[in-house]
């Protein structure tokens, strides 16, 4: 079976990427949908349309209603079944293909923690099931970063897709830090204003302290030992998995997210350490042999630049 984190990163892949690679050309825009000629029948007018923002097709025309989604169109496209088409994706899209065993994903009972051997420490992990289970574009950042005009609501979206945002019940985005593995590091919890900018009377915090100390099961026991030791990585790591493409690296979440979108055609991977003083040569190491730009903010008297020229 395929890996659910592998679904998710081709379910990330919009209809009208997809609809372009199949050579359907989705040039004429309606509203908030792309329309290209259906490759079902003649069709004079072109009467196949796309959206984006909900990844769904749909042709006016076709007697059976066709439709569906991004993975769909691969489907009726190339006449391909659910597995082969999610191949399909993977291999045009540079996605890493990885499956899992039936057995373990029908019978093994889902952890809120797991560990993975590594050659220097035991590394814990979280439970990947909670990066679905909290995926949305309702947090106070993702609704913030839209209304002041900052990103559109397709590359929101597209944003949340990439990165994983999760949301909290209070409005507080979720930050995940996955690694190249698809291992689930831990979540960063951040409030943000109206205005776009973070909240400096709230700190920021992490599902695993959450889930140590605040956040119960149903016998009211913690969801985390209190032994479990964060170990953390570049926000945004995972997507530098299956490709070489260069690295952008910047200090915030929220700058990686939108240079990801504002820049998207620029073939960058963007990513964040989480604050100035976060950057060091340990977090880089998954990043061996790959090209790295290095952008600190705006540093009036050039200490930041040292600092993170010498890590470089």
């Amino acid at each position: 079976m395929i890996d659910q984190l592998t679904i998710n990163k081709i379910k990330e892949v919009t209809v009208v990427e997809i609809a372009e690679k199949l050579g359907l050309n989705p040039t004429k825009k309606q509203g908030a949908n792309w329309v290209c000629k259906c490759f079902m029948h003649p069709d004079n007018h072109p009467s196949l349309y796309l959206n984006p923002a909900k990844n769904v097709w749909k042709c006016f025309a076709c007697k059976d209603n066709n439709g569906g989604g991004s993975i769909a169109l691969v489907m009726k496209h190339e006449n391909l079944d659910f597995y082969q088409a999610c191949q399909w994706i993977a291999r045009e899209f540079s996605i890493e293909f990885k499956t899992v065993s039936k057995y373990a994903a029908n019978n093994q009972k889902p952890t809120t923690m797991t560990t993975t051997q590594t050659t220097t420490s035991t590394l814990c992990t979280l439970d990947s099931s909670l990066i679905a289970a909290r995926e949305s574009a309702n947090s106070h950042f993702c609704q913030a970063m839209i209304n002041n005009h900052i990103l559109t609501p397709v590359q929101m979206q597209h944003a949340v897709r990439k990165y994983h945002l999760g949301a909290t019940a209070s409005g507080e985005v979720i930050f995940w830090q996955i690694d190249q593995q698809q291992n689930l590091r831990d979540g960063k919890l951040m409030t943000y204003q109206p205005d776009g900018h973070r909240s400096r009377s709230v700190n920021p915090s992490w599902v695993s302290y959450k889930m140590k100390n605040e956040w119960k099961d149903k016998q009211n026991n913690p969801l985390l030992p209190q032994e479990w030791e964060k170990t953390q990585c570049l926000f945004g790591l995972h997507l530098t998995a299956g490709n070489n493409l260069p690295v952008a690296l910047v200090e915030s979440e929220k700058t990686a997210i939108i240079c990801s979108e504002l820049f998207y055609m620029q073939g960058f991977v963007w990513v964040s350490c989480g604050g100035i003083s976060n950057l060091s040569t340990a977090m880089l190491q998954p990043l061996a042999g790959r090209n790295i730009i290095i952008f600190p903010d705006t540093d009036p008297d050039g200490s930041t630049f040292a600092k993170w020229s010498s890590i470089a």
